[in-house]
């Protein structure tokens, strides 16, 4: 085992596997089990480590074999195993030779009965559990009326909704994207890789909503008949984002902000031309919020300053997660050790992404423009979407420059 140093406080850089488990079983470094749990699929394999903690509950590595410390030991190793069915079910769920290794030693081996109901409790519910529950209608903090039309029917209607309320009925649905998202979804850039739909289906139903808002921002846009739609189009989108903002529906902001600035859209000089200052400049200081320049600098400020309820960006986590993964070794090859540095940073943008779910919005559920909302949204690919925008403007007045110019503050 390699510290970071020798003083009292000192943290774990590197260990092995034996030590590791050693260490997680210790209170003194539970700090670090989220961590471990997290990540440790790149070292080890779930059935290598729970043959290890059933073999360490029967068999406590201890330096004294009093009694109390035996059940203290084996305490903590209970502990270890229903923080990884809470929070990692996944491991178990798609391999039943697992969990049933798992429920035959809480069966037949833990001799706390208390202790062994409270995890066969644990395992019983996830079992039992089909899908997550919505906590969308959880929250019982008194609920806003909803802010409708006169009339929801007929072409177009959408178009009428209130901004603030179309910004909460998104807030609602981006809100149960961003909490379905598990833990397990980040193992190994899951997301990433060839099995992502099996691995990571909520990382990737969010990426997928998130284009399809954005594009759907564009088409809306593009396909209205005459300039002054398109400017009172415009001028709606971004007055929804501007009260997203307000909700710290940042998904949404980003969603929104998106699509104005795609290429078919922000090239339309006669249409931004009709764009008051006022809202040209709400949109240049959303763009100013979200901007990746500093690697998210102002997001990042932003987002710690902010309290539940909230949406985050998971483009802006995933993009850590990577940086992180690409950047560190699994092991601190000169020793041969886990680097446990790795393990930790990775699990620190894993606990700061999480850090708003469950902690539901206290909004009512508009069914109407909910199913709007999730539909099949129009999406123009991108060919048809020039195609459109050069109809509307051709080249000769393409002010892509310009108009960029406005949104992102450049001279």
């Amino acid at each position: 085992i390699i510290y970071t140093s020798n003083l009292p406080d000192k943290k774990i850089k590197a260990a092995s596997l034996s030590r590791l488990i050693s260490e997680i079983i210790s209170p003194r470094q539970n700090e670090i089990l989220f961590e471990f749990l997290l990540t440790f699929r790149s070292f080890c394999s779930t059935s290598q480590l729970l043959s290890e903690m059933i073999n360490r509950y029967k068999e406590p590595k201890l330096e004294v074999s009093e009694e109390h410390e035996k059940r203290v030991y084996q305490f903590r190793v209970v502990m270890v195993l229903k923080q990884w069915v809470t929070e990692f079910w996944n491991d178990f769920a798609e391999d039943p030779k697992l969990l049933s290794t798992l429920t035959d030693f809480v069966q037949n081996s833990i001799s706390d009965s208390n202790l062994a109901n409270s995890l066969q409790s644990i395992i019983s519910k996830k079992v039992d559990s089909n899908s997550t529950p919505d906590v969308t209608s959880i929250n019982t903090v008194k609920q806003p009326a909803p802010l409708l039309p006169k009339k929801m029917e007929g072409e177009g209607w959408i178009f009428n909704v209130p901004a603030l309320e179309m910004a909460r009925q998104m807030a609602l649905i981006n809100y149960s994207y961003y909490n379905a998202v598990e833990a397990w979804e980040c193992v190994g850039l899951a997301w990433s890789k060839q099995d992502k739909e099996e691995k990571a289906p909520n990382i990737l139903s969010s990426i997928k909503r998130f284009n399809v808002v954005s594009n759907w921002v564009v088409t809306q846009i593009l396909k209205q008949s005459n300039s002054k739609k398109r400017i009172k189009l415009v001028s709606w989108f971004i007055d929804i984002a501007e009260k997203s903002l307000e909700l710290n529906d940042l998904s949404a902001v980003l969603q929104i902000v998106s699509g104005l600035h795609q290429s078919s859209v922000s090239r339309l000089k006669q249409t931004w031309g009709g764009v008051s200052e006022k809202k040209l400049n709400i949109l240049h200081n959303l763009t100013e919020l979200v901007t990746r320049e500093n690697n998210h600098k102002n997001l990042r400020e932003h987002l710690r300053k902010t309290m539940a309820p909230a949406v985050p960006y998971l483009g802006m986590y995933l993009t850590d997660l990577t940086f992180v993964d690409e950047g560190n070794k699994d092991l601190i090859t000169e020793h041969g050790l886990i680097n446990i540095d790795k393990c930790v940073l990775f699990g620190n943008i894993v606990k700061e992404f999480r850090r708003f779910q469950n902690f539901p919005y206290a909004l009512k559920q508009v069914q109407q423009i909910r199913d709007y909302l999730l539909s099949d949204l129009e999406n123009l690919d991108d060919t048809k979407m020039y195609e459109l925008s050069l109809a509307i403007e051709s080249r000769k007045s393409d002010s892509t420059k310009i108009r960029r110019s406005l949104f992102l503050g450049q001279n």
